[in-house]
């Protein structure tokens, strides 16, 4: 477990590292985190690896937001992050170590766009969404519930509930399903925007 604070090494002043663990909290994209990356080696050098951690932590904090994540602190929730982008190959997690791969480096580094194709394509590739977006081809929407049943005939030891939701944030981000809460409905979305299915 590396700590996402930077060292009194690299910054010797608390009440600046104060200043700086604010301005990264603030940052709202990825070109403010850049830039903020930037001014801090420009200030004090070569980030060394402890001082990637808390760069590292607020670029998945900016990257999770597209899919629903609105906080992620040391909790369940953040094992539950770091678990689903495991799932997704975004990262690996070599001894309690949480690295990106290939993928979620390129990822990373993606527009907006790229980023939603890498992301659907992942998505795309997990047996639970296989089997949703098989019933939706069939059928131009799928009630709610059936959906969460299948899930939950599925994933028999977790919450299809949150499961359900969980897959309509993915399915949302990657454009390959939608939920009406109304109507109770799933759906494959059908606007110009929405992303092509993976091949």
């Amino acid at each position: 477990h590396v700590p996402a604070l930077l060292p009194s090494e690299y910054c010797g002043d608390v009440n600046e590292r104060l200043t700086l663990y604010k301005r990264l909290a603030n940052c709202s994209g990825l070109d403010a985190l850049e830039a903020m990356q930037e001014e801090l080696v420009d200030r004090f050098g070569k980030l060394p690896d402890a001082a990637r951690a808390p760069i590292d932590t607020h670029r998945l904090r900016i990257l999770s937001l597209p899919i629903g994540v609105s906080r992620i602190d040391a909790s369940a929730e953040t094992i539950a992050l770091v678990k689903a982008a495991e799932i997704l190959e975004l990262i690996d997690t070599p001894k309690d170590q949480v690295r990106f791969t290939e993928l979620g480096r390129r990822f990373v580094a993606a527009d907006t766009a790229g980023r939603r194709t890498i992301f659907a394509e992942q998505v795309f590739k997990l047996r639970l969404f296989h089997i949703i977006i098989a019933l939706l081809h069939e059928y131009d929407e799928v009630e709610a519930d059936r959906v969460i049943k299948d899930i939950g005939s599925a994933l028999p030891y977790d919450s299809p509930e949150k499961i359900f939701q969980t897959m309509i944030a993915w399915g949302r981000y990657a454009g390959l399903m939608d939920f009406n809460a109304n109507t109770r409905m799933v759906f494959v979305p059908k606007n110009e925007d929405t992303a092509e299915e993976p091949t």
